[in-house]
């Protein structure tokens, strides 16, 4: 099992198998995380961040979509539906 490996947490961490007990570990960042990705900071993810977040919403906008942003967890965040957005007709 040593290849199978769990992305979490909006990608901001992995874990690996490891071990006999077949136990998960975390796998440091500068081991899956590009030189690239170790370079940015956390002005640069919110800017990010926000970008994706006003696209996200216009785009839910434009398909009459009621949607919730939520921006919890660093450095991520995700979309839920507000209300009902597929409704049955009568």
């Amino acid at each position: 099992m040593p290849r199978f490996h769990i992305m979490g947490g909006e990608c901001n961490y992995l874990l690996r198998v490891s071990g006999p007990d077949k136990r998960l570990e975390f796998v440091p960042d500068r081991e899956w995380k590009s030189p690239c990705m170790m370079s940015w900071t956390k002005e640069q993810c919110e800017a990010l961040l926000d970008s994706a977040e006003r696209l996200l919403l216009e785009g839910a906008h434009r398909l009459r979509l009621p949607v919730q942003v939520r921006r919890g967890r660093e450095p991520g965040g995700g979309c839920t539906e507000a209300g009902r957005a597929v409704r049955r007709r009568a």
